[in-house]
């Protein structure tokens, strides 16, 4: 169930637009008396969306987060480029997986008192509104399905798991009609989301059945059919045709029923007797998808993204933590391999079989070290070894099974006694025998660590070694 909650203040959904623009108007012009019909334009596109998400337009000299869409922040951004002195804005990418991204603005003070001003007048003409009762309130919805409701019917496409309504327009009795934008996160006004259950308010729609189950659906109420109308059973009732665009045209409204038609023109050299010339084609109304692909390009105030998708990046993006302070994100992968560097963790993922499924990220372990040692009753040493700064381990044989690593002086630094760890597996055969020999390792302290080699008893010398990993968790 969808809970219906009040954003900030969407006036658009509470005043007519034009007595929306002269409110504004007057405002901006007061502060700016050189403001053109398209600055007052701009300014209140900014001041709309403002008002939607920030509870006081004085910022002060810090940055405010809001939660706009991208569309939204694009759109201030823009208006923000244009008119100095009025609002900065700030965009931080959080996060990748999935996709997070902190938007900023901060107000001047001018644009402050502009914006709260006009917020005053336009409250005081959204209260006028909210006293007057409604007593009909007439529905259209815009709405979204995978299922077919040709081929499935009303309640198949509205019980999908992607059903949803993407535009809900709304008049309450003679007022204009106000449109809400749900695809961009818009709400519905808390008084219309009232009146859609309230037993003295009338709700009409053509086809009303379609309305009342779709939007009963979304919001998961119960919505009475005794309070109801439907426009087309009426319309039906006065010999009038049953489809809203006939509707409209047998009545010869000034507003009728909106259609579209996509026209392509194509044009091709012809040649005829040696002729050339060109000929014109006509494509109408056919069938077009749309997909959504293309390269990423975003730069932000703390870093930076390019790629595909969030699947096929990188991104490079400062980060605070309370505990570490500043420090650097950056991940670079595909949907197959790539790496994360986080606060405290290298991760990577890797998928050489090409499976279809998901793939984990892991930890990247820090190999410091790692080899192999031959060992026998009378010597010791290295057959491999691999350090990562080039330099030298040592090692010799102590007593009976019991070898002795010792690690480069210049290690004490890392403390790897505390925050590393070995990792031996024996080979070879007891000296003499045929049983395996096992490998453990002992008494890791300060830079130095012991292996013992044994049979699973005691120590024991043997024709073979161990292979070591000395990493860092």
């Amino acid at each position: 169930m969808k809970h219906q909650q009040m954003t900030t203040m969407v006036y658009s959904n509470l005043i007519p637009r034009e007595q929306i623009v002269t409110v504004a108007s007057g405002v901006i012009r007061r502060y700016r008396q050189d403001a053109s019909d398209q600055d007052c334009e701009d300014l209140l596109g900014a001041f709309l969306i403002l008002s939607k998400y920030l509870e006081n337009f004085f910022t002060g000299d810090f940055y405010t987060k809001i939660e706009c869409t991208e569309k939204e922040f694009q759109q201030l951004n823009a208006i923000a480029t244009s008119y100095k002195n009025t609002f900065e804005t700030w965009s931080e990418l959080i996060g990748l997986s999935p996709t997070v991204i902190r938007y900023n603005v901060r107000l001047t003070n001018g644009f402050s008192i502009i914006c709260n001003e006009i917020a005053v007048r336009l409250n005081g003409k959204a209260a006028e509104y909210d006293r007057e009762p409604i007593k009909v309130l007439g529905i259209d919805i815009e709405t979204f399905s995978s299922v077919d409701i040709t081929k499935c019917g009303l309640y198949k496409y509205v019980e999908s798991d992607d059903f949803t309504i993407l535009l809900f327009a709304y008049a309450c009795d003679d007022k204009p009609v106000q449109i809400v934008d749900f695809a961009s996160g818009e709400k519905l006004p808390e008084r219309i989301f009232l009146a859609l259950t309230d037993p003295n308010v009338l709700k009409t729609a053509f086809n009303a059945s379609f309305e009342r189950i779709c939007i009963g659906r979304y919001y998961g109420i119960d919505l009475p059919i005794e309070q109801w109308e439907c426009t087309m059973a009426r319309s039906a009732m006065l010999g009038l045709p049953l489809s809203l665009a006939q509707v409209g045209k047998v009545l010869n409204l000034e507003d009728q029923k909106m259609t579209y038609r996509l026209v392509f023109k194509l044009y091709a050299s012809v040649s005829a007797n040696g002729v050339s010339s060109m000929a014109e084609v006509t494509i109408i109304d056919i069938s077009v998808s749309f997909s959504k692909s293309g390269y990423i390009s975003r730069f932000f105030a703390n870093g930076m993204s390019l790629g595909t998708s969030t699947d096929n990046i990188f991104a490079v993006f400062n980060k605070r933590n309370a505990l570490l302070g500043n420090y650097i994100q950056a991940e670079m992968h595909n949907k197959d391999v790539g790496f994360r560097i986080l606060a405290q963790k290298l991760l990577a993922k890797q998928n050489p079989h090409g499976f279809s499924n998901e793939i984990p990220w892991g930890m990247v372990p820090r190999i410091v070290a790692s080899g192999k040692a031959k060992c026998s009753s009378s010597f010791a040493s290295f057959a491999q070894a691999t350090i990562f700064d080039n330099s030298s381990l040592s090692i010799s044989r102590h007593s009976k099974g019991r070898f002795l690593i010792t690690l480069p002086s210049e290690w004490s630094k890392y403390e790897l006694d505390k925050s590393g760890y070995v990792m031996v597996t024996g080979y070879g055969y007891v000296e003499g025998g045929s049983r395996p020999v096992s490998a453990t390792v002992t008494d890791f302290i300060a830079n130095s660590f012991f292996v013992v080699l044994s049979d699973g008893g005691a120590p024991c010398d043997a024709d073979g070694g161990f292979y070591f990993e000395i990493k860092v968790y």
